[in-house]
């Protein structure tokens, strides 16, 4: 399988990770806590919401990205745009709603966690992408090193 098959696999899993990710609940209650009913609050319950459609748009656009057999730099940045968009995104849930946190009353669920995983993989990606060489990445597929 070659390198671009390869890539263009893992970035379609890490597309419907994310896509998994956004449908599931991002909260539950803390088993530390006693907090016996979860409140109405964006991400609590599965389904689509505000919070799903700002990260499932930019993953919506590398797939279509990918169908249009974009590669190159255009597609390198867009990776590095998607994942840090839906990484922030993830992060900043946590950091901005009072009740959700590792120590609060409700604690991150599935969903928050595959999220932020496939974002940070994509972001990662596109970094890659973008700053390693085209070489450079041959040369360490192929087991060989340049000296000098």
């Amino acid at each position: 399988m070659s390198e671009s098959r390869t890539s263009t696999g893992f970035v379609l899993l890490c597309a419907l990770t994310v896509a998994v990710g956004s449908y599931v609940p991002w909260a539950r209650p803390n088993p530390a806590q006693d907090s016996h009913r979860l409140p109405i609050f964006s991400k609590a319950e599965a389904g689509i919401e505000l919070v799903s459609v700002f990260t499932l748009v930019p993953v919506v656009l590398v797939v279509a990205l990918l169908a249009l057999r974009v590669t190159g730099r255009l597609l390198s940045v867009a990776l590095l745009g998607t994942g840090g968009t839906v990484t922030l995104i993830a992060l900043f849930y946590v950091w901005e709603l009072s009740l959700v946190g590792f120590d609060g009353s409700f604690v991150p669920a599935a969903g928050w966690y595959l999220t932020l995983g496939a974002g940070f993989v994509l972001l990662v990606l596109g970094a890659g992408r973008l700053f390693i060489p085209e070489r450079s990445r041959k040369k360490s597929q192929e087991g060989g090193f340049d000296a000098g």
